[in-house]
């Protein structure tokens, strides 16, 4: 059992496309060592391949949740850090966003 946190949770879903040898595993590393401490919760709702994606691509939606104990977090701060998480994922995997 867990408490309620006093501050509420923001959410970011995120769409990427990766390479299918890129594992679900390798994703979530590198998004919780680039996110920092203010990462909550990193969900994967949904991967896809076929119609629409590459040939020897999939994409993976991601929900991002985030949370500090002490404040309400803002939206600069939250798009900053997704931000640096997308540039990581696009360094180390050639991630790109799905539109």
């Amino acid at each position: 059992f867990e408490s309620l946190g006093r501050f509420p949770a923001v959410r970011r879903d995120l769409a990427l496309i990766v390479d299918e040898s890129v594992s679900i595993e390798q994703i979530c590393q590198e998004i919780n060592e680039s996110s920092g401490l203010l990462l909550d919760n990193c969900r994967i709702f949904d991967i896809y391949q076929g119609e629409g994606i590459e040939k020897g691509k999939k994409s993976i939606a991601l929900g991002l949740t985030f949370r500090d104990s002490s404040r309400t977090l803002v939206d600069t701060e939250i798009n900053d850090i997704v931000h640096g998480v997308v540039e990581s994922l696009q360094r180390r995997f050639n991630a790109t966003l799905r539109a």
